[in-house]
């Protein structure tokens, strides 16, 4: 693009100005948040209950869009709720340094601003009007905030004098209007149109196992040490969402992968008074936007990423930093289809090198 002739490109003014007003949303918010608890300890073990009001109201200013053109005029839509969350968690100490911790809960998870407020946006090509197609996003001011009811359980195992810790947890979430990006076809005004807007699901659930394990301070030859980390988690999410072609059901939420993993590894120096950390995380396929007809599903491939880091203390106020991000240079793809099994993009970011001086 260097020889891309930038200094002859002319502003075009009226759609400049149209995409200025048409972004120009606001959104007010106002929180109002308490919370109760009752705490009452065993000799090993400990009950907690309480319940948090939950208070959101707030006020969405949306550009008004007249015949596809920004009018700079500004609706107000005005909104909010009050929910009492109760939780009940439980904790006991069993011998041999096990642990047990148990928890149910109620949450709210409250949209976006833009989810709200974000005005439609409408793009053509030169022959729509001849039945080529559109794309229009727009947010929606009717979308209601994301309500589960959690349960959690994990045991944890204490060793090396209280460095370390393997701990298995179980966790269990039933959703209520889930919040996802539905992209579907509508015709507007005579022309096929594909719509992009944030929707509420029929009903979401996510289950899963995470396994980890922490030590630190594991002692080495020459003064070195080392502190170790390493975790996974597993997930089976459902979502049942309704678009113009029917009803389907997801067997993954979106944005949410099968599996994940991710570890690291720390060397202390003492000789240079300073460190080397390496860590890595890999993550399968996964959706990120369903669409009315399965096959136009998008999501993201498969990354593994490794970043290396190293420090060291020239001062007791004066520290130097290297770090290397995308040691083995990953590449994120993007997928679309029922299975995510076509490649739509493919991105090369390159290894990014970084040095710090921090002063205390």
């Amino acid at each position: 693009m260097t020889n891309f002739p930038w200094d002859k490109q002319k502003l075009d003014v009226a759609t400049s100005n149209n995409d200025t007003l048409s972004s120009f949303y606001r959104y007010k918010e106002q929180l109002l948040d308490g919370y109760l608890s009752l705490h009452y300890k065993w000799q090993h073990s400990q009950l907690i209950a309480g319940v948090r009001a939950d208070g959101v109201s707030f006020s969405a200013y949306t550009p008004q869009i007249e015949s596809g053109t920004a009018s700079g005029k500004i609706s107000k839509n005005n909104g909010g709720y009050l929910n009492p969350l109760p939780s009940v968690t439980f904790m006991h100490e069993f011998p041999k340094n096990f642990i047990l911790h148990a928890a149910w809960s109620e949450s709210v998870g409250r949209p976006r601003p833009n989810d709200i407020a974000q005005a439609q946006k409408i793009n053509c090509s030169d022959d729509a009007k001849n039945g080529a197609e559109c794309t229009l996003s727009r947010g929606n001011p009717n979308l209601r905030p994301r309500r589960a009811n959690n349960f959690d359980v994990s045991l944890d195992k204490y060793f090396d004098h209280g460095r370390g810790v393997f701990s298995v947890a179980y966790f269990d979430k039933m959703i209520k209007d889930d919040i996802y990006t539905l992209s579907d076809y509508q015709i507007l005004d005579g022309v096929k149109t594909q719509v992009t807007e944030p929707l509420n699901a029929n009903k979401s659930s996510l289950m899963g196992v995470e396994v980890s394990v922490i030590d630190r301070k594991i002692k080495g030859p020459w003064n070195w040490s080392f502190d170790v980390s390493a975790n996974g988690t597993w997930m089976r999410g459902r979502m049942n969402y309704t678009a113009s072609e029917g009803t389907y059901k997801l067997h993954q939420l979106p944005d949410q992968p099968n599996y994940i993993f991710n570890s690291a590894v720390t060397w202390h120096i003492p000789q240079v008074r300073g460190a080397i950390r390496a860590t890595f995380s890999y993550t399968p396929k996964y959706l990120t936007d369903p669409a009315a007809n399965p096959w136009q599903n998008s999501g993201y491939g498969e990354l593994a990423s490794l970043d290396l880091g190293a420090w060291h203390d020239i001062t007791d106020n004066i520290r130097f930093k290297y770090e290397v991000y995308n040691l083995v240079g990953a590449h994120r793809t993007y997928r679309m289809g029922d299975r995510l099994q076509q490649i739509s993009e493919k991105d090369y970011y390159g290894r990014s090198i970084y040095f710090e001086v921090v002063v205390n």
